[in-house]
Order: structure tokens, then sequence, then C-alpha cells
């Protein structure tokens, strides 16, 4: 047969434990023997209609003959004096009593989802404490806390909604970073993306750096090509056309100073051949 080890709290645990209980006794002290009320909403809001709604008569408001008002607060107070009615407490002495103790269950709820909230928010184990314990002592708590009004009804799901909204988001973010995967793929996406840009710059820059040479060789060598082959072809031009001239030239002197001296001879000749047939006549 095994055996059940105790429930043991943390120092922390039982100073919110202490506080709760402490603050709800102090209400169950004080509602019990308390008869009055301290405003007529928490009458003719919530015990009057509902005690309409689980015996059949009551007075009504005129916020719920004019609609001003909705059936949500007498709903829920009618269900507690619902289930006191099943365990025979049908009377106002008995059925009333315990209306407050479930709101002083509330209450006491209230102060423990004040903790929580407070530990949610980021706030230390201490500081958690000292908020629940300022909320369960204060006298605006203490008084109102079991007469059956809306706010004391509507402050527990209001500090358990935050708490538990704020739990969950915290919770969906440590997922998300704690992921491996998301993680691994924002840095490789990162270094990817760092890479390439990286990688682009360096073939943009390289790309313009070749073209830029590329440029400037085929400016340079073609300026310097055009200017080798203009100036080639010119002074060749120049040179051909200025030889083939001066051969034309020197041909054409060559041949006209032959031509003249062969005409010089022939001249000679004939003026001699003149002469010696002068003579001879």
């Amino acid at each position: 047969m095994t055996e059940t080890a105790p429930l043991k709290l943390r120092p922390s645990q039982a100073a919110l434990v202490a506080v709760v209980a402490g603050a709800a006794l102090i209400r169950i002290a004080f509602g019990l023997r308390e008869d009055g009320i301290y405003w007529p909403d928490e009458i003719y809001q919530s015990l009057e209609p509902a005690h309409r709604l689980v015996y059949g008569y009551g007075l009504v408001a005129w916020e719920f003959v004019d609609g001003a008002r909705n059936w949500a607060m007498p709903g829920l107070v009618a269900g507690f004096l619902w289930v006191a009615r099943l365990f025979g407490a049908d009377r106002p002495d008995a059925y009333l009593p315990f209306v407050r103790l479930v709101f002083i269950v509330i209450a006491a709820g209230t102060t423990w989802g004040v903790h929580r909230l407070a530990r949610v928010a980021g706030a230390t184990e201490v500081t958690a404490l000292a908020g629940a314990a300022a909320f369960a002592f204060a006298a605006p708590i203490l008084y109102f806390g079991h007469r059956a009004m809306s706010e004391t009804a509507s402050a527990l799901p209001v500090v358990w909604g935050f708490a538990l909204a704020l739990a969950a988001a915290g919770a969906s973010r440590k997922i998300r970073e704690s992921a491996p995967g998301a993680r691994a793929g924002d840095t490789g996406a990162a270094g990817t993306s760092a890479a390439g840009t990286s990688a682009a710059g360096m073939s943009a820059a390289g790309m313009s750096a070749a073209g830029t040479s590329a440029a400037g060789t085929g400016a340079a060598g073609t300026g310097a090509a055009g200017t080798g082959a203009a100036g080639t072809g010119a002074a060749g031009t120049g040179a051909a056309g200025t030889g083939a001239a001066g051969t034309g030239a020197a041909g054409m002197s060559a041949a006209g100073t032959s031509a003249a001296g062969t005409g010089a001879a022939a001249m000679s000749a004939a003026g001699t051949s003149a002469a010696g047939m002068s003579a001879a006549g």
C-alpha cells in the first residue's frame, strides 16, 4: 500500500493562502452579522428581481421594465437562491447568509486573481503577495465583499480574464522564440539575405568595375587603334602617294629629260647634219 506524500507549500504559497483565508474570515465575521444595506441597488438590482425569478413574486425596478439593465446579475443571484432552496433554505434568514457566503468566496477568488495577475505581469513573488494583501485587506473590499453587488461579482472574471490572457500571450511568445526551426530559419534567412546583398553588391561593383575597365580599355584601344590606324593609314597613304607621286614625277622627269635629251640630241644631230649639208653645199 503506497503512502501519499503530504502536501507541502512553499513559503510564498503559504503566505498567499494565509492572506486569502484571513481576509475571508474577516468578511465572514462581518457579513453574517450585518443585515443592513449600504445602497438600494444591492436589493433592488439583484436580490429582489432574483427572488422574483425563483419564487414568482417580488418587486421589479424600472430599469428592468424599460430595458436599462439586463438580467445577468439577477440571474446569477437567482441561481444561488435556487441552490439554497434545494437544501431547504427558502427563508430570508437562511438564503441571505448563503448568498453572502458565495460573494465572500468570489472576493477571495478575486484576491487570488490579483496575485496571479501581478505575477504574470512580471512582479516578483514578494511584490505580488503585497499587492494581493493590499487588495484583500482594503476597507472597501472588506465592507462590500459580502454584498450582492455587480462590482463584487464582476471583479472576479475581469481579474482572472486579464491574468489568463497575459499568461497565454507570454507562453505563445516563448514558444515562438524557443522554436529551433524558427530561430534557425530567421538566422539563415538573414544570413542568406546578407550574403545575397553582399554578393549582389560585389557583383554589381565587379560588373561596374569590369564595365568601366572594359569601356576604358575599349575606348583607349579604340582610340589608340583608331589613332594608329588613322596615323598609319594617313602616313602610309601620304608616303605611298608621295612616293608614287615622286616616282611618277621622277619618271616623268626622267622621261622628260630623256625625251628632251633625245630631242636635243636629235635636234643637235639634225643641226649637225644641216650644218654638214650646208658645209657640203
